[in-house]
C-alpha cells in the first residue's frame, strides 16, 4: 500500500484439506524502523456482502485505496466467474462495493488503457464499433 504496509488476502482451510478463498484480509505493519519481520499483523473488516474472490485482480488506486475485482472462485461456491468488485479504503478502514463494468466480448476490443484523472481511475476499453468506460469512484 502507499502507507508501507502491506495486505493479505486470506485463505480458508476446510477438512479435507480444500482451500477456499474468504472475505477477509489482513494488514501487517512495519515496525517504527521499518521491519516487517517485528511488524504487527491486524485484520481489515470482512468485504461486503458474499464477495469473497479467488484468482482476482488488485490494484492500489493513486489515492492509496485498494481496488479488488472480479474472481473465478467465490468463497465455496465453487468455480463461478464473478463479475464483483469491492474497494478498501485504508483511511475509513472499510470496504465499498463496486458496480461491475460493462461486459465487452474481447473479439470487439482493439486496445484497452487505463489513465488518472483527477482522483478518478477509468479503464478503457475501444471496441470496434463503440467506446465504453467504467470509472472507479
Amino acid at each position: 500500500m502507499t502507507d508501507g504496509t502491506v495486505l493479505v488476502h486470506y485463505v480458508t482451510e476446510v477438512p479435507g484439506g480444500n482451500l477456499y478463498a474468504s472475505g477477509l484480509w489482513m494488514r501487517l505493519t512495519p515496525d517504527a524502523f521499518g521491519n516487517y519481520t517485528d511488524g504487527t499483523w491486524s485484520q481489515l473488516p470482512t468485504m461486503p456482502g458474499t464477495y469473497a474472490p479467488q484468482f482476482h485482480a488488485t490494484a492500489v488506486l493513486p489515492d492509496g485505496r485498494l481496488l479488488v475485482e472480479g474472481g473465478e472462485y467465490n468463497g465455496q461456491q465453487g468455480q463461478v466467474e464473478t463479475n464483483l468488485g469491492a474497494i478498501y479504503d485504508p483511511v475509513s478502514n472499510s470496504w465499498t462495493n463496486v458496480t461491475p463494468p460493462v461486459p465487452l466480448r474481447i473479439s470487439e476490443m482493439r486496445r484497452v488503457s487505463s489513465y488518472r484523472m483527477g482522483r478518478s481511475c477509468w479503464a478503457i476499453a475501444a471496441p470496434a464499433r463503440a467506446h465504453s468506460s467504467t470509472p472507479v469512484r
